[in-house]
Formats: C-alpha cells, sequence, structure tokens
C-alpha cells in the first residue's frame, strides 16, 4: 500500500512538474517575442494570469516533493527491520571493525 502511495506521489510531481515547465516555456516565449517588438501588447499587460498561474504551480511542485519526500521516509521505516533502525539510532554496532584513519587526518612526519 505505502508502495503504492510513493508510486502515486511520484506520478504527480511528473504531472505538476511538466505543468509548471510548459507554462514557463509558453511564457518565456511571450516574453521574447515582446523584447524583440514581435508581440502587441495587450492593455491589460503582457503576463496576465501567466504570472499567478507559475506561481501556483511553482508552490504546488514544492509541495508535492515534500510530500514524496515524507512518503518515501515512511516507506523506509516501515520496510527497515526494528534491528537495523535501533542500530541506525545508535551508530555503528560494538562489532565493527574499526577503520582506518583517513589521509586528510594523518600525522605527516
Amino acid at each position: 500500500m505505502l508502495a503504492q502511495l510513493v508510486v502515486m506521489a511520484s506520478r504527480r510531481l511528473d504531472d505538476v512538474h511538466k505543468q509548471l515547465t510548459t507554462l514557463a516555456e509558453r511564457t518565456a516565449d511571450d516574453l521574447h517575442r515582446v523584447a524583440e517588438g514581435r508581440m502587441q501588447i495587450n492593455s491589460l499587460g503582457i503576463l496576465q494570469n501567466s504570472a499567478l498561474a507559475l506561481d501556483i504551480l511553482a508552490a504546488r511542485r514544492a509541495d508535492a516533493i515534500e510530500h514524496l519526500k515524507d512518503l518515501i521516509h515512511t516507506y523506509q521505516h516501515a520496510t527497515t527491520p526494528q534491528h537495523r533502525r535501533l542500530q541506525n539510532r545508535t551508530g555503528p554496532s560494538r562489532d565493527a571493525a574499526p577503520t582506518a584513519p583517513s589521509a586528510a587526518f594523518a600525522r605527516r612526519p
């Protein structure tokens, strides 16, 4: 069930991202035509509703990203065995082999 939610959230993010990039490209094209003098400027403005729509889509995309991150975290928590979760909280087990110091911390003669 959680895996399905992750898939649905990722598809939703893809959809919102596609809407945002499509509108951003169309708006950029309009602005480019205005800059080149190839577009009649409407008395109501150039962007009209596009600016608000871009802001809304950007916010929806950010929300979708956070939602997907939360779902992935929940999925990982639910699928990680309890003994591994406890080990991750307390650090490596006492049975872990010591590691060699990194070269960056080694003293030079």
